[in-house]
């Protein structure tokens, strides 16, 4: 029950959860080991199905609307045949699954990440989870936890490699995860203390093994080297951050920190109500009825106009978009303006 909704909530949370969710409860074949665990998995995709039952109903009404964004960032309808579509998703795939690029530069993008502070994983976490990987491999490979794991880390890549964007964070962010769950065979073998049939007397008449001391000193040492690495290099891309990231334009385009500008600027004068337009940049008319939320500031001050419809004369608008016709500018602020309409 729990997992089936949880299914679902993924489903609902972004739009890389309507392919992940559904890949990930076909992934939950790997715990079919006998009967018992077949209907219990059966049960789940039960639940899952009637939490898609809104979506199947919401797609029926507005049919495309679910999916327009999607078609927005995706290769799939610019490439001219199916095998060329086949084609770049591998190459796509391999793209994303690339540990160097992970390691290296990571998301290109300055609203997920800052350039020059290294990739998208920190490296000794990203050795961890290849130790784990072996570990399973090696030695858990018929667990079917483990075996589930593995194939939600790899289908965890297939929602971004059918965008254009490598790397991008919030579409790989569940192959991330997954890798760091990975890391936890790594942490139990480097921890743990074996016993070795080598066994010396000590001083104090116990009986130690050389061979267990030995092993416990390297592996403790490595984990603890990993460890330190890791918070080294945090704390460099701490410093990364707050000594590049505010300085970068990009990320104040990113983020839409122009739109406070322009929606102060707005709301100090008399004008009402307010008219949104939103151009390139998407629905950012959000941002005023989100900013009056926190002001405890009714939104009926705010009317979103749909695309190309015009504002009524004398109107005072905020827009996102490039320019305006029959107007006078009243204040530019990132990729936002306000302006009054004739």
């Amino acid at each position: 029950m729990k997992i089936g909704a949880t299914l679902g909530l993924l489903t609902y949370t972004y739009t890389i959860g309507r392919l992940l969710a559904p890949l990930l409860a076909l992934g939950l074949v790997f715990f079919v080991v006998n009967s018992g665990r077949l209907i219990d998995v059966m049960k789940v995709w039960i639940v899952y199905g009637v939490t898609l039952i809104p979506l199947a109903v919401f797609n029926l009404r507005h049919p495309g609307l679910l999916t327009s964004r999607f078609a927005l960032i995706s290769y799939i309808r610019r490439e001219p045949s199916i095998q060329a579509i086949v084609f770049r998703f591998i190459s796509r795939y391999f793209q994303d699954l690339s540990l160097f690029g992970l390691l290296t530069s990571g998301d290109v993008n300055a609203r997920h990440h800052v350039p020059d502070a290294n990739g998208s994983m920190l490296i000794a976490p990203l050795i961890l989870s290849l130790l784990g990987i072996v570990i399973v491999v090696a030695y858990r490979r018929s667990d079917p936890f483990w075996r589930f794991i593995i194939f939600a880390a790899l289908a965890a890549v297939v929602p971004g490699a059918l965008t254009v964007d490598a790397f991008h964070t919030g579409r790989m962010i569940a192959y991330q995860i997954f890798l760091i769950v990975l890391m936890i065979p790594a942490l139990g073998w480097l921890y743990e203390r074996k016993a070795k049939n080598l066994d010396v007397a000590v001083a104090d008449g116990e009986i130690k093994s050389v061979k267990d001391v030995a092993d416990l000193t390297s592996r403790q040492a490595l984990l603890i080297g990993l460890l330190l690495a890791t918070a080294m290099q945090a704390a460099y891309f701490q410093v990364v951050f707050w000594r590049d990231g505010p300085k970068d334009p990009r990320r104040a385009v990113a983020l839409d920190v122009g739109y406070k500008t322009v929606y102060d600027a707005a709301t100090a004068m008399p004008s009402r109500p307010i008219y949104l337009v939103d151009g390139y940049y998407g629905p950012a008319y959000i941002h005023a009825l989100w900013y009056a939320t926190l002001e405890g500031r009714s939104t009926s001050e705010f009317i979103h106009l749909d695309k190309g419809e015009p504002a009524p004369p004398g109107a005072l608008v905020i827009s996102s978009e490039s320019d305006c016709a029959d107007c006078e500018i009243i204040l530019r602020s990132e990729q936002y303006m306000l302006y009054r309409e004739f």
